[in-house]
C-alpha cells in the first residue's frame, strides 16, 4: 500500500507542475490492486560502470594529460664507457683474453694505480713458468719502441720435460667447446733453428689439453710472428685454465711478446660478444668515449692520446691505467668508434683540456701543442678528404666521417677552479670554430662544457651546453624530479647529464656517500626507481635536456677488488654478463623514446601518492607514458589522454621490495609484459609496488 501511495503522490506532483501524464492514465480511478504495476521498470544489473554522463567510472588515481604537445624533444638515453675503470675495457668489453699480453702492467697496479707511468715499467703479472723454467722480464731485443720489454724463458736442466710460459687470463680463463680462438704471439731465440712449439689452451696444471698446436717452427734471432686458430672439441668445466707456450727443454732460452688470444667477438669488431649484445639491447642513441678520469689520466703522461691508439698493436704503447693496471689501448679510437657505429649510436668525444685527474695541469702558456693534438683528433674523425681522412681509412676506419654528436671539453672542469677552465674551454672551442668554419654540419655538433662557463651572446654554435654529473642517494634523485622545470628557455642553455647514479642506499648515517657503509655494490630497486624518477623529470623537460648516461656502464665482478666504482649498469665476470635493475628500467626508457612531450596537468596530486610520470608522443604519433610507483602499495591507475586511444601495450619492471637486486648469482628482477586496457580517452593499468611501467597506445584508433 505504501508503494501505491508513493506513486499517487508522484502523479499529483507532476500534475501540479504542469507535467503531462500518460494518455491512458486516469488519476481519479483507483487501481485494482494495492500494489503498482512494475512491469515497465528497467532495473540495472551488476555494478555501476558509468557516471551520469555515460563516461566510464574510474577507481584509483588518474593521470590527466594535455591533448596538445608541449614541446619538441631532443632527449635521449646514452651510454658512458670509461676505459680501464672496473676492468671495463681490458678484461671487459675488449675481447682479449690474455692479461698483461705485452708485459706492460705494473706489478703494483693489479687492483690500484701503479707508481710508474713510464713505458717499459711493466712486469710479469699474470704469467707463470712451465715446469722448472725461469722467467725474466728483459729489455733486450725490443719488439718495438712501443713494446720494449718481453719475457725471457730459460729452460731447466731436466731432459724430456717441457719448458715455457703460461698466462692465467683475466681472473680465470673459460674454454668453450666449438668456440673459435685466434691465438698469436711473437717469438725469437738467440740460436736460430727449428723449435718445437706446443701452444694452446690447457688446464692450469697442463694435464688436460683443450685445444693445442704442436709443430716444429723455424725461429730466428729476429721476431717471428706465430698465429693459429684453435677450436676445442671439449669445453672446460671451470675457469681454471691457461694459455701456454711450451717447447723442449733442450731449446735453451727464448723470448715472447704480444701474446694474444681472441674468442669470436661481436661481428666485425673486437668487442666481447655477450657484453656487446647487452649494450646493443640498451639501444643508446650516443656513447661517450673517451671521457672521465680515463680521458684526463692519472698523470699528464697517462692521458688519453688518440694517435697512440691507432695502427698496428705492435706500435701502441698504452698508458698507465687511471684505476688499475695498464691500459693497452687495444680498444682504440677506430675499434671503439667502429663498434659504436655498428650499434647505430652517435659519438660523444672527450677532448683533453690540459688537466689530469690529480689536478696537475699544463700551464696556459704551454697549452698550444696539446690543443693542436685535440684539433688533429677532430680532423681525423670529421674530415672528408686529405691526410687525416686518408689516415682514418688506412687505420681501419670508414671512408665517411664518423657521426659525432658532441665534443666534451675536459672532465669535471669545475673541480679545479685554479686552472681557469673558462680559458681552456675557449682555447679549444675557438680553434675548433676556426678549423671547421666551412665544414658542413659542424655547427650541428654540440660543444659541451664540463663546468659552468660564460657564453658569447648570439654565438651560432651550441657551445652553451653543460654536463652535470650527479651521484647520490635515492632521496637525492627523487628530489631532482623537477630539477629542470624552472630552467630558462630563453638563454639557449642545453643540459647533458652524462654521469649519474644512485651510489648510496641512504640508510646509513654516512658523512660521505662515496666511502661510507651505505655505498652500494649492486643497484637496488629503490635506487633504480629513484634514478628513473630523475629521468622522467628530464624527459618532461626534453626541450632543454639533451641526453643522460648512467655511470659506470661496466663493472667486473670476478673479484671484489676488480671494480673501483659501484654499482655498475652491467655486471660481468669471465663467463657471463647481467643487466642491473637500473639497466632494465633505462633500457625501457631508451627503447620508447618520445619526439614530443605532453603536459601533465595534475603532477602534484600524483606525487603525493608517490607516483611519478612522463608522457609524450613517439615518432609515429603514439602516446607513450612512463610511470614510477615509488611505494609499497599496488595502485589502480588511470590515464586520461584527452583524445581517444586504443591498442595499448605495456611493460613493467617490478620488485618484491626496495632492496631487490640483480647479481651474477641471482636475477630477482625482470622486464615483463603487463595488462593495460583502453576505453575511450582512458587507459587503465594496475601498478605493481616498487615498479616502473611503460605504456604505449595509438591515438585516434579505438579497439
Amino acid at each position: 500500500m505504501k508503494l501505491f501511495l508513493a506513486a499517487l503522490a508522484a502523479a499529483l506532483a507532476a500534475t501540479a507542475h504542469g507535467a503531462a501524464l500518460p494518455q491512458n492514465a486516469q488519476p481519479n480511478a483507483l487501481p485494482t490492486s494495492d500494489e503498482p504495476d512494475l512491469s515497465n521498470f528497467h532495473v540495472r544489473k551488476g555494478p555501476q560502470v558509468t557516471d551520469a554522463s555515460g563516461a566510464p567510472l574510474k577507481s584509483g588515481l588518474t593521470l590527466e594529460l594535455g591533448s596538445q604537445a608541449k614541446a619538441k624533444c631532443m632527449y635521449d638515453m646514452d651510454t658512458f664507457v670509461e676505459s680501464n675503470l672496473n676492468y671495463g675495457s681490458d678484461g671487459g668489453l675488449y675481447a682479449e683474453m690474455i692479461r698483461n699480453r705485452a708485459f706492460q702492467s705494473p706489478a703494483d697496479g693489479v687492483f690500484g694505480v701503479g707508481a710508474n707511468d713510464s713505458i717499459g715499467s711493466g712486469s710479469l703479472t699474470a704469467w707463470q713458468p712451465v715446469g722448472d723454467s725461469k722467467l725474466d722480464l728483459v729489455a733486450d731485443n725490443p719488439l718495438s719502441d712501443a713494446l720494449p720489454q718481453s719475457a725471457k724463458i730459460t729452460c731447466g736442466t731436466q731432459k724430456n720435460e717441457l719448458c715455457g710460459i703460461k698466462n692465467l687470463g683475466f681472473f680465470g680463463l673459460p674454454v668453450h667447446a666449438g668456440e673459435t680462438y685466434n691465438a698469436s704471439f711473437y717469438i725469437r731465440a738467440d740460436k736460430p733453428g727449428k723449435m718445437r712449439l706446443k701452444f694452446g689452451l690447457f688446464s692450469n696444471d697442463l694435464t688436460q689439453a683443450w685445444a693445442q698446436n704442436d709443430a716444429f717452427v723455424e725461429i730466428g734471432s729476429g721476431w717471428t710472428p706465430v698465429h693459429q686458430v684453435l677450436t676445442p672439441r671439449e669445453g672446460a668445466s671451470d675457469i681454471n685454465n691457461v694459455f701456454a707456450i711450451q717447447t723442449n727443454a733442450d731449446a735453451g732460452s727464448f723470448q715472447v711478446n704480444l701474446v694474444s688470444l681472441f674468442p669470436t667477438p661481436y661481428p666485425g669488431t673486437v668487442a666481447r660478444n655477450d657484453v656487446a649484445q647487452k649494450m646493443l639491447k640498451f639501444k643508446p642513441k650516443a656513447i661517450r668515449w673517451p671521457g672521465g678520469n680515463d680521458l684526463v689520466g692519472h698523470t699528464i703522461a697517462s692521458r688519453f692520446q688518440w694517435n697512440n691508439t691507432i695502427g698496428p698493436l705492435i706500435d701502441r704503447p698504452g698508458r698507465l691505467g687511471n684505476w688499475a693496471g695498464w691500459n693497452t689501448d687495444g680498444l682504440g679510437v677506430v675499434e671503439m668508434y667502429n663498434f659504436i657505429q655498428k650499434m647505430n649510436a652517435r659519438l660523444i668525444v672527450g677532448l683533453w683540456a690540459g688537466v689530469d685527474a690529480n689536478n696537475n695541469s699544463v700551464l696556459l702558456k704551454d697549452l698550444d701543442p696539446y690543443v693542436e693534438q685535440q684539433i688533429e683528433f677532430a680532423h681525423f674523425l670529421l674530415d672528408t678528404e686529405g691526410k687525416w681522412a686518408d689516415l682514418r681509412v688506412k687505420s681501419g676506419g670508414p671512408q665517411k666521417p664518423y657521426d659525432v654528436q658532441a665534443f666534451m671539453i675536459g672532465n669535471e672542469g669545475g673541480l679545479t677552479p685554479a686552472v681557469d677552465y673558462q680559458t681552456r674551454f675557449d682555447m679549444i672551442t675557438n680553434r675548433l670554430k676556426k678549423e671547421f668554419a666551412g665544414h658542413a654540419g659542424f655547427d650541428e655538433i654540440d660543444l659541451i662544457a664540463s663546468a659552468a662557463i660564460c657564453v658569447p651572446t648570439g654565438y651560432k654554435y651550441r657551445v652553451d651546453l653543460l654536463n652535470q654529473p650527479i651521484y647520490g642517494t635515492p632521496a637525492d634523485f627523487v628530489q631532482k624530479y623537477h630539477m629542470y622545470d624552472e630552467a630558462s628557455r630563453s638563454n639557449q642553455t642545453v643540459f647533458y647529464s652524462m654521469e649519474f647514479a644512485v651510489i648510496n642506499s641512504g640508510m646509513e648515517a654516512d658523512d660521505n656517500i662515496w666511502f661510507g657503509p651505505g655505498r652500494l655494490h649492486h643497484s637496488i630497486m629503490q635506487g633504480s626507481l629513484a634514478e628513473s624518477i630523475f629521468i622522467l623529470g628530464m624527459e618532461n623537460n626534453c626541450d632543454i635536456v639533451r641526453g643522460a648516461a648512467y655511470a659506470p656502464e661496466l663493472s667486473n665482478e670476478s673479484d671484489d677488488r676488480a671494480s673501483q666504482s659501484t654499482p655498475g649498469m652491467l655486471e660481468f665476470d669471465t663467463t657471463k654478463v647481467v643487466g642491473s635493475t637500473s639497466w632494465l628500467m633505462q633500457s625501457l626508457v631508451s627503447a620508447n623514446r618520445i619526439s614530443e612531450s605532453l603536459p601533465i596537468k595534475n603532477s602534484k596530486q600524483l606525487e603525493d601518492a608517490k607516483i611519478y610520470t612522463s608522457a609524450g608522443l613517439d615518432e609515429h604519433g603514439a602516446v607513450v607514458i612512463k610511470i614510477v610507483n615509488y611505494s609499497e602499495k599496488r595502485v589502480p591507475f588511470n590515464i586520461d589522454a584527452g583524445v581517444p586511444v586504443g591498442y595499448p601495450v605495456c611493460w613493467e619492471v617490478a620488485g618484491q621490495g626496495p632492496l631487490d637486486s640483480n647479481t651474477l648469482e641471482k636475477q630477482l628482477v625482470k622486464t615483463e609484459g603487463c595488462t593495460a586496457k583502453a576505453s575511450g580517452t582512458y587507459l587503465t593499468v594496475e601498478l605493481s609496488k616498487w615498479s616502473f611501467t611503460v605504456i604505449k597506445a595509438e591515438r585516434g584508433r579505438v579497439a
